[in-house]
């Protein structure tokens, strides 16, 4: 088991997203409606902006800034980050209030999927939708409880998926040249004191890494098998998220959550809410699309 380092003495509330991008780690705060942007080198961080509504995910985007999801719908941004460039350019459920987007990831051809929750906890109310590059919208997947982590097989043939209160980890046959997703199958599911599978991401070898919401770490799982290789440890309970990232993508970051933790847990878990780095000896990431819309 690898043990997780805090990186940035700062506490999330319910940090997300990590993205890495021109040596710098930028991740966001859901509930704090921020996006922040640190330096793991010498280990600073800055809020570059501050949202008018809560903020699922950010993505690159080719032609350069950024895209976000917003409550209702996906919003670009310039690379400042001013509050005067954010456009929404795509809504999404923008008429109900009972929903908000959550995570959300590009493909291997450069279309952005992105998810929705239900924020009065209902079962089945929210959905999956894929933006192409046109900004046209599809409904991927109905039905679904709490739409969470993405990931794409390297060889863009298989569609990992992650509906957090299913506890499992489900795979689509993925079309890369149409996008359509087919035969769902779940290839794990967490048991006992590993959690709820939250945010995840995929290294050069294929295999998957997923955050455990509830379950104090990271697990890696071989997709082709169905196996648990590994786990990282994570010293606090809310595990959201994690991307590869330095120099050579040979260190995963990992960002974590303190919301909803009353006084008694936070002082057991000092650093609940902070993001974390660790390397695996013989792992390294796979190059994350940009969103080409």
């Amino acid at each position: 088991m690898t043990q997780a380092q805090p990186i940035f003495n700062t506490r999330l509330r319910l940090g997300e997203g990590p993205v890495w991008h021109d040596g710098l780690l930028y991740y966001i705060d859901i509930e704090s409606k921020r996006v922040y942007r640190g330096n793991v080198s010498t280990q600073t961080t800055e809020i570059l902006i501050d949202l008018p509504s809560r903020v699922g995910f950010i993505s690159l985007r080719t032609t350069g800034g950024w895209v976000l999801g917003l409550e209702d719908g996906l919003y670009s941004i310039n690379d400042d980050w001013s509050n005067d460039s954010l456009i929404r350019i795509v809504p999404i459920e923008a008429d109900r209030n009972d929903l908000r987007i959550n995570d959300g990831k590009p493909d291997p051809a450069g279309r952005l999927w992105l998810g929705s929750l239900s924020l009065k906890g209902e079962k089945e109310r929210a959905a999956l939708y894929c933006v192409d590059k046109t900004l046209s919208v599809r409904r991927m997947v109905d039905k679904v409880n709490l739409s969470n982590g993405l990931a794409w097989s390297n060889d863009a043939r298989k569609m990992y998926y992650i509906d957090t209160p299913l506890r499992t980890v489900d795979a689509f046959d993925f079309d890369a040249s149409s996008g359509d997703i087919s035969n769902r199958k779940t290839i794990y599911t967490l048991t006992g004191d590993q959690g709820h599978p939250d945010g995840m991401t995929i290294d050069a070898d294929g295999r998957l890494w997923v955050a455990c919401w509830g379950g104090s770490g990271v697990l890696c799982i071989d997709p082709a098998s169905g196996e648990l290789v590994s786990r990282i440890d994570v010293p606090c309970p809310n595990v959201t998220c994690c991307c590869f990232g330095g120099e050579a993508l040979d260190t995963l970051y990992i960002t974590t959550a303190s919301e909803g933790m009353d006084a008694a847990s936070l002082e057991k878990y000092p650093l609940a809410g902070q993001v974390f780095q660790t390397r695996i000896a013989g792992v390294r990431g796979a190059a994350v699309p940009a969103f080409a819309g």
